[in-house]
């Protein structure tokens, strides 16, 4: 048992070591190009303080290369694929939904019996909602009391 554990343990951490560097990566490419805006910006601004409107003129065709420079360079990273943050585990079964639907829910109220969804198969596991419109025990009147029951799976208690 110890061994089924410490593989998945190790499983687990390479993932996690694999989106940890997937993220490094592109926080060190969004960093870098960055700088390289900064830089650039830095410079356009230094050249419009420091020059008069007629060198700016005479200048435009070097500003122009800059920006051409910034338009040209594919800035990837802005627009980098998300890295998802679920890991594959035999733990952890993948997540399914179902929707449950109550109709006539004021003559189910009236009654004091539950309410049986369908069964729900997770992972080889079947369950059900039990739901009194109604409450039960305590919240009877006031509250729906809903409670999730294993129907057909695993027999021992965790």
């Amino acid at each position: 048992m110890r061994t089924v554990y410490d593989n998945m343990v190790k499983k687990l951490e390479s993932q996690l070591k694999s989106k940890l560097d997937t993220l490094k990566g592109q926080k060190i490419s969004i960093c870098n190009e960055t700088e390289f805006l900064e830089k650039i910006l830095e410079t356009v601004e230094r050249e419009l303080k420091q020059k008069s409107k007629s060198e700016l003129i005479s200048s435009v065709g070097h500003l122009m290369d800059m920006f051409s420079k910034v338009h040209d360079t594919p800035m990837t990273n802005f627009a980098s694929a998300p890295v998802p943050a679920d890991f594959i585990s035999e733990i952890v079964p993948k997540y399914q939904s179902a929707t449950f639907c109550l109709k006539n829910f004021s003559m189910l109220k009236r009654k004091a019996d539950p309410v049986y969804s369908s069964h729900l198969n997770c992972s080889g596991i079947k369950w059900r909602l039990k739901v009194y419109p109604d409450g039960n025990g305590v919240a009877r009147s006031n509250y729906l009391s809903v409670f999730l029951e294993l129907v057909e799976g695993v027999s021992e208690t965790s």
